[in-house]
């Protein structure tokens, strides 16, 4: 019985860690205070407003040598899906943080992150082998909105003493075919490099992106594993009793 307890409780912190509270509607409040946002049009509050594309990120915590702890919210106006994208500095391919709209499941919303070649945007995409991040997404019409938690965010895989934190910022949307697959990205602004670890002392302005599209693929994450889990293991211990 108190190996099932301790078996219970260790998957209980790991399944639940990674958890995100979440506000809707999104709006642009503490911008430039709390947290670092970045629209089209420039300066538009997501609330309220069926025009504005909308993302915001918060610095949580630092956790040298492994990276940083970053809560990011997203809002926009599409019938596919919203994406934040972040490009390392020193190079290489930029990371999209996807909030997509399932036509194919009643309007679902899903999460997903994929790894786009920045040096030719039309390369086949390459999903990422990572744990999916928590998000709490809300779909009203075909405004998107979602908030998700990115953890031990470094621009680069080498041990060193401070984590690499410059990265550039894109924020774009794109399509969602009747099967679910994403469709190519649209960046619709974009930043120069800037300093995740330091955001709200950045003086690099956002600028409106040129017309580019990236090719993607989809890769869905349940965020009702945790409530199944539990279910499972409340089971298995009163079995145990």
């Amino acid at each position: 019985m108190e190996s099932a307890f301790i078996l219970m409780i260790s998957t209980l912190i790991l399944v639940v860690a990674p958890d995100v509270k979440a506000e809707f509607p999104i709006n642009k409040t503490n911008c430039g205070v709390t947290k670092y946002c970045i629209s089209e049009p420039a300066d538009c509050d997501p609330e309220g407003n069926s025009t504005c594309l909308f993302g915001s990120l918060r610095l949580l915590s630092q956790t040298p040598p492994n990276g940083i702890n970053l809560h990011n919210e997203l809002s926009g106006n599409s019938s596919g899906y919203i994406a934040l994208g972040l490009t390392p500095a020193s190079g290489g391919n930029t990371t999209l943080y996807i909030c997509a709209k399932n036509n194919s499941n009643n309007g679902s919303i899903f999460f997903t992150v994929m790894s786009l070649n920045s040096a030719n945007s039309t390369s086949p995409p390459t999903l990422l082998n990572m744990t999916m991040p928590m998000f709490s997404g809300n779909v009203t019409s075909d405004k998107i909105q979602c908030v998700f938690n990115i953890s031990n965010l470094n621009a680069t895989a080498t041990t060193r003493s401070t984590p690499d934190t410059m990265f550039s910022i894109k924020l774009g949307t794109g399509s969602v075919d009747s099967n679910g697959n994403i469709g190519p990205f649209t960046a619709s602004k974009s930043t120069g490099p800037l300093d995740l670890a330091n955001l709200l002392n950045s003086t690099v302005n956002a600028t409106t992106a040129p017309t580019t599209t990236m090719s993607a693929a989809t890769s869905v994450m349940p965020y009702h594993a945790a409530l199944i889990l539990l279910s499972i293991l409340g089971v298995f211990v009163l079995g145990m009793a």
